[in-house]
C-alpha cells in the first residue's frame, strides 16, 4: 500500500516539469492567458492531491513504525527479562533496551521525513 502511494506521489513529481513544458510550448507561443490559467489551476489540484497522498503515507508508514516499536520492544524487554532471571550475561542483557532505543532514535535516522 505504501509503495503505491509512493508510486503515485513520485510521478505527479512530474507535474513541475510538464507544467513548465506546457507553458513554454503553448502559453508564450500562444500567449493565452486562458490556456495559463488552466495550466496554473490543474497544476495547484495536482499538488494538492500530491500533498494528501504524500500525507498519508506518511501516516501509513508512522503507524506500521509503531506496530514495529511495539513488536521490538516486547521481544527485547522479555529477552533482558529472560537473560537477568537467568543469570546469564547481565551486563550485556542490561544494555539491550538502551541499544534498541538508541537504534530508533530520530538523530540517526537518514531519511529527511523521518521514516524508516
Amino acid at each position: 500500500m505504501v509503495a503505491l502511494f509512493s508510486f503515485f506521489v513520485n510521478m505527479l513529481m512530474l507535474t513541475g516539469p510538464l507544467y513548465m513544458l506546457n507553458v513554454y510550448d503553448r502559453v508564450l507561443g500562444s500567449r493565452s492567458l486562458e490556456t495559463l490559467i488552466a495550466l496554473l489551476v490543474l497544476v495547484g489540484f495536482i499538488y494538492a492531491c500530491m500533498g494528501i497522498l504524500d500525507f498519508v503515507r506518511g501516516r501509513v508508514m508512522g503507524r506500521i513504525g509503531a506496530q514495529f516499536q511495539a513488536k521490538m520492544d516486547r521481544r527485547v524487554f522479555s529477552a533482558v527479562l529472560k537473560a537477568t532471571t537467568l543469570n546469564r550475561a547481565p551486563r550485556e542483557a542490561a544494555t539491550g533496551l538502551r541499544d534498541l532505543e538508541a537504534v530508533q532514535a530520530p538523530d540517526h535516522v537518514a531519511c529527511p521525513d523521518g521514516a524508516v
